[in-house]
């Protein structure tokens, strides 16, 4: 269950750095913790890279964020050859390719000084995996993984493998970031999204994110291509600490307005144990210990997705809310009060992670 997130910003020749000031200091309002470039663009030269990421060292570490860099060989060489060029870069965290040994990490924690190293959660075996874990137990390096991204389609994870990876780094105590795509921005040039998972690359941003909360499944998330708006920084922070979900609803035209209280002016959990028919809104119970009396009105069959309140024939649970996860027959005691819109049902699936659920009525 991800509990930190981190977003990526690239050398790009047309852009210039009011607006990346701009879009970290977004982030930063949004309690995004790290920020990812990379250093081993074939398009771009060294030095158009090393100035870049120095530059946007400056700016990360001005809004209290991290510093994520991935390199491959010959770029990491090609710096520390040259690093009093770049004497005020700054780099928290450096993402390692398969293929680096003890005198190398050696080196770079020597010379470039860094916080963590990073490594490659896609492409190293259990064996690797230990030969990586000695030389950090040995040298007392801080460690995490990340996957990789994939931009081309058809090439991405397959969710058994994800998981599969991440208990082995977990087994030796290593966090491990998934990759999860903006396919309202995807990054050129293949403009096809960057997620770790294929079957995330054609869900919704908010579907992805959640799906990362399965159990295993990632312990932070990496955003791998750029320029998100504010309102999926807003999804990001409601995931991440304030453990809200919105979800869009339609509201029956003749409920009473005490109806329309429950559902719509509280801010929902469900409870634990509701099983695969009903999801029981924690919230509306307590309400109901009150002896709300809701009076009789629309007791129809209970479609899925269908929004239900208990009338006062059902007694002391007058006024209990709940949604139903299957089609279910009428019954008198249970007024039918709306419907969950059908592209937020996936939403549901969430409650046992502790989120709590802001019902928003449609158009």
């Amino acid at each position: 269950m991800w509990n930190k997130y981190c977003i990526s910003v690239y050398l790009n020749h047309d852009d210039n750095f009011n607006n990346i000031e701009q879009y970290l200091k977004l982030a930063s309002e949004y309690e995004c913790d790290e920020i990812f470039t990379s250093a081993h663009v074939p398009e771009n030269k060294f030095e158009e890279q090393f100035r870049f990421i120095e530059k946007l060292s400056y700016f990360v570490h001005k809004y209290k964020m991290e510093l994520t860099v991935d390199f491959g060989g010959v770029s990491l060489y090609r710096l520390i050859e040259s690093k009093s060029n770049y004497s005020s870069m700054i780099i928290d965290n450096i993402r390692l390719d398969c293929g680096y040994d003890e005198r190398v990490m050696e080196l770079i924690d020597k010379e470039l000084n860094v916080k963590s190293f990073v490594l490659n959660a896609s492409v190293l075996n259990s064996k690797d995996i230990d030969n990586y874990y000695r030389i950090i137990k040995k040298n007392k390096y801080k460690v995490k993984a990340c996957h990789n991204f994939y931009p081309r389609k058809e090439t991405g994870l397959d969710l058994d493998f994800v998981l599969s990876q991440n208990k082995m780094f977990h087994s030796k105590g290593i966090n491990v970031m998934t990759c999860v795509a903006n396919n309202d921005k995807p990054r050129g040039p293949l403009f096809m999204g960057l997620p770790t998972i294929e079957k995330h690359r054609n869900l919704t941003f908010e579907q992805a994110l959640l799906d990362c909360f399965n159990d295993g499944l990632a312990d932070e998330i990496l955003i791998g291509d750029e320029w998100l708006k504010e309102e999926q920084f807003e999804i990001l922070k409601n995931l991440k600490k304030d453990k809200i979900l919105k979800v869009n609803i339609n509201l029956n035209k003749n409920i009473s307005d005490r109806e329309k209280t429950i559902v719509l002016n509280n801010c929902h959990s469900f409870r634990y144990d509701s099983n695969s028919y009903i999801l029981r809104s924690e919230t509306s119970r307590s309400m109901a210990e009150y002896a709300i009396e809701i009076d009789k009105l629309n007791t129809i069959s209970r479609k899925r997705s269908a929004i239900t309140i208990d009338n006062k024939l059902y007694k002391r649970y007058s006024g209990e809310m709940e949604i139903v996860l299957r089609d279910l027959p009428m019954d008198e005691r249970v007024n039918v009060v709306g419907y969950v819109t059908e592209n937020d049902i996936y939403k549901l699936n969430s409650y046992r992670y502790g989120f709590k659920y802001y019902f928003e009525e449609g158009e």
